[in-house]
């Protein structure tokens, strides 16, 4: 979806670990609009902060909308089947969020 939401000539920021070793993705649209993919671990990245400082950015002025990476929300009460959840990346987990 990241692939889709990009703009023309835009730069995508992979960072994080996925579950799976290969992830898909639409090489037609990518190709097409030209992206950048940067790929990033913090700990090997020259500059560690700054892509998910510009990914974060990017969110508070309100050019992407994000809210349908959550697939889960739980209460406060409910934080420890929560964290269950996460640590074992169940029920389609992407994102969780806490309220409390």
């Amino acid at each position: 979806q990241c692939v889709a939401m990009a703009r023309m000539y835009g730069t995508l920021v992979l960072f994080g670990i996925p579950k799976e070793k290969e992830v898909t993705f639409d090489y037609l649209t990518a190709i097409s609009k030209q992206l950048n993919m940067v790929g990033t671990v913090s700990a090997t990245c020259e500059a560690p902060a700054r892509p998910i400082q510009q990914a974060v950015g990017l969110r508070a002025r309100g050019e992407t909308d994000l809210s349908w990476l959550i697939t889960h929300r739980f209460g406060f009460d409910e934080a420890p089947k929560g964290y269950e959840l996460y640590a074992n990346r169940e029920d389609g987990l992407i994102k969780l969020v806490l309220d409390i």
